[in-house]
């Protein structure tokens, strides 16, 4: 791990390694040591309140997950109520559609491992950090796919007014109603009312249609 006794004029990144297999957990302390501005400061072998407990409050937890560990999905939850200024990046060292769509539902931010490298480790951690969530192209891409086959998002145009559009974007930042409410200076109810119409307009079922639909036709990046 890096001198603790010397930071840049930036906020250094804390970070912490939560992995199973002590080889890939030293394997990725080295990597994210190499990364300027970020800081491993915890590396644990379990998602445990046994382990976490002693946790020192890093800004992100980097959490190694593969699909037959989908009974850490209620541990996650259990550590999302007692970090909650903490950020979670799901590594995910298999691909497997069901578990990343579990994960979007959860509001988590993921990456593929088989498609990361040193850089993609490096923009995620930092994007992390400046935003509510990140999810690596690869996954979007793999979720815009998959939904597309089952009809859940259309390649069509549609009109939204600016405020719809001011909606479209916070719900894709995973935001809430209430915190929608709050940043636009409306009520809740008006967000409600938005969030109902944007389904309509896009054909789409939940959330994660919108945020597709969003991809596909530009309304974000």
């Amino acid at each position: 791990m890096k001198n603790m006794t010397t930071t840049s004029a930036n906020k250094i990144i804390s970070l912490a390694i939560i992995e199973k297999f002590p080889l890939l957990r030293q394997g990725l302390a080295s990597v994210v040591d190499k990364i300027k501005g970020v800081r491993v400061i915890d590396c644990l072998p379990e998602l445990k309140k046994i382990h976490y407990s002693k946790l020192r409050k890093p800004s992100i937890v980097l959490l190694t997950l593969t699909p037959r560990q989908s009974q850490v999905l209620g541990l996650i939850r259990e550590f999302q109520e007692k970090f909650t200024k903490t950020k979670l990046l799901i590594f995910i060292k298999e691909f497997d559609l069901a578990l990343i769509q579990k994960l979007y539902d959860m509001r988590l931010s993921m990456m593929l491992a088989s498609c990361s490298n040193e850089l993609d480790l490096t923009v995620a951690i930092k994007s992390l950090h400046r935003s509510s969530i990140y999810i690596q192209q690869d996954i979007l891409r793999a979720l815009t796919s998959s939904n597309s086959e089952n009809g859940e998002v259309l390649s069509m145009t549609v009109e939204f007014t600016n405020r719809e559009l001011d909606v479209l974007r916070a719900i894709c930042l995973q935001k809430k109603n209430n915190e929608i409410a709050s940043e636009l200076s409306i009520s809740v109810r008006t967000v409600e009312v938005h969030r109902q119409k944007l389904l309509q307009k896009t054909k789409s079922k939940n959330v994660v249609g919108l945020l597709l639909y969003s991809i596909r036709q530009g309304v974000i990046n």
